[in-house]
């Protein structure tokens, strides 16, 4: 188990993200253009937007599940606690989580 450099008391960003876009495999044009952002860790971030401004998608390329299971196309640099989501191994950046919106259809803890 590796620690990660961050703590909730840091001020350092723990995301970083300079996206130009990101295209989803079967879509002719970017649903995500020129996002600039940064997270310091231990705080709180809403992303809020209309259906389809592609929050749920911005959400996945931090937490690696693009592209390693939606495929597509990044252009730009995400950066999480020191890791690169793109580049790293599902399991390596496997302690990001998103919590969405409709919280009441979560299975937030499996039955033993």
């Amino acid at each position: 188990m590796a620690l990660l450099p961050f703590s909730p008391e840091s001020k350092l960003p723990l995301v970083r993200a300079n996206l130009g876009s990101y295209t989803y495999p079967s879509a002719s044009s970017p649903i995500l253009r020129d996002v600039n952002l940064s997270i310091l860790g231990g705080s709180l971030t809403l992303v809020t937007g209309p259906s389809g401004a592609g929050k749920s998608t911005l959400l996945r390329c931090i937490n690696g599940l693009v592209p390693h299971f939606s495929g597509g196309l990044i252009q730009g640099k995400i950066e999480v606690a020191g890791l690169d989501p793109v580049q790293a191994s599902p399991q390596q950046i496997s302690n990001v989580s998103v919590l969405f919106s409709r919280i009441r259809n979560l299975n937030l803890c499996s039955p033993v």
